[in-house]
Order: structure tokens, then sequence, then C-alpha cells
């Protein structure tokens, strides 16, 4: 299953056979989102990706390649917490987009 976390609501976004598939259908969702919702502050140069594993750094590594490759940007990886991981188990790849903190 690829989840998707809106606020403080997890809910289904899709299925996929494989895991390139779900790849996929996280990126265009990741791209959809930076172009519509997040518009305003992806053309300003205000938003960043995290990415984050649960088990398999390498696949992670990989992971953190594709994603900038695919978006232009610097991706800051991180393996999931504990009480996540335990919930969705091994090999878990995860990508969040968040606004950067103007500073004055």
């Amino acid at each position: 299953p690829v989840l998707q976390i809106q606020g403080q609501r997890l809910d289904a976004l899709s299925n996929a056979r494989v895991k390139t598939q779900a790849k996929k259908i996280i990126v265009k969702a990741m791209e959809k989102d930076l172009n519509t919702r997040f518009r305003e502050y992806t053309e300003k140069g205000l938003m960043c990706l995290e990415a984050a594993y649960a088990g398999n750094e390498e696949e992670a590594r990989e992971w953190k390649k594709e994603l900038e490759k695919n978006f232009g940007m610097e991706v800051f990886m991180a393996p999931l917490s504990l009480s996540v991981a335990c919930h969705i188990g091994q090999g878990a790849l995860a990508v969040a987009a968040a606004k950067k903190v103007e500073v004055e």
C-alpha cells in the first residue's frame, strides 16, 4: 500500500504490486503537491524534501538519489522512528515536503 498523511489523517493513496511502482506513485503525488498545494512556496524556493526509511540503508541512499534527481533539490534522509517502523515493517520508504523556516 502507498499511504499519505494530510494534517493528522493517515489515508490509503494507492496500491502497487511492486516497490518501483509504489515509488513512481509517491513521486507523482509529491510533484502534484509541490505544484498545487505548495505552489506559492515552491516558486519562492521555500520548500524542502525529507525522506525516511526502515531497515535497508542502501536502498534508502538510492531512494534519496532518485528523489534529488526528480526534484532538483537536496533531500534530508533519516531512519524512521522505531514507533513508526515497528508498525510498517522493514523496507518502508517515505518522503515529506516541508516549508523552510524564514529567518529575518
